[in-house]
């Protein structure tokens, strides 16, 4: 991704189920620099329009946000090309005027150097 860094955040729980959209009122994406750009970090929420479709669990893939492929990396995407994809902000908004599908990472196909995981739990449950 030429270091660029982006990602997403999903209150659904992953699963390995194949082919099977999640519906999510709180799942959004983030970029810390758009690589067109160069502009601020930017938080991409859901557009309201279509979010049961806001992730997709499939066995091959790492993950997928939104129904037009956002963001999809999949399995072994060091070496595999992933893809982002801004289909006119089908399920996530996008800043004004952006169309094109490389304002993420610079193309709209690349290759993942690393990937960070994150899970958050409440104080409550880390308390028990």
């Amino acid at each position: 991704t030429k270091g660029y860094l982006f990602g997403g955040y999903t209150d659904v729980p992953w699963t390995s189920q194949n082919n099977v959209w999640k519906t999510s009122t709180k799942s959004f994406l983030f970029t810390f620099k758009s690589c067109s750009t160069g502009d601020s970090p930017h938080k991409l929420a859901l557009s309201g329009a279509d979010d049961n479709h806001a992730v997709l669990h499939y066995s091959s893939y790492g993950l997928i946000f939104g129904q037009s492929a956002a963001i999809q990396l999949p399995d072994r995407c060091n070496t595999i090309p992933c893809q982002t994809n801004w289909n006119s902000g089908l399920t996530y908004q996008f800043p004004p005027g952006t169309t094109n599908n490389d304002w993420l990472v610079g193309e709209q196909t690349f290759l993942v150097a690393d990937i960070e995981v994150f899970s958050l739990q409440s104080m409550h449950a880390i308390a028990k």
